[in-house]
């Protein structure tokens, strides 16, 4: 049975990571992405990002389709250290 560090490496070599810097240049781009906090609700109320939606990870699934109806748009999803936005990615690509 894998472990919890196997099962996010794994998902972690099946999305596409971007360091802040890419995320900010991606964000001023013409086509900018929908940015998605996926961080619980006290850790969005101490801060988050200017221009991005709150959707609790555990939620991701049945609000991604009114926080990006366009399937084409770019998301960036983010959290505190990069395994929540990483299952939550992971999903993404699997709703297509």
């Amino acid at each position: 049975m894998p472990t919890y560090r196997d099962l996010l490496q794994a998902v972690k070599a099946e999305i596409t990571e971007i360091d802040a810097r890419s995320a900010h240049a991606l964000l001023a781009g013409d086509a900018a992405p929908v940015l998605v906090d996926v961080r619980e609700l006290d850790e969005w109320e101490q801060g988050h990002l200017p221009g991005a939606t709150h959707v609790v990870r555990g939620f991701l699934e049945s609000r991604i389709e009114q926080v990006a109806p366009d399937r084409s748009q770019p998301v960036i999803v983010y959290c505190a250290g990069g395994a929540r936005s990483a299952f939550a990615a992971q999903t993404l690509q699997e709703l297509g």
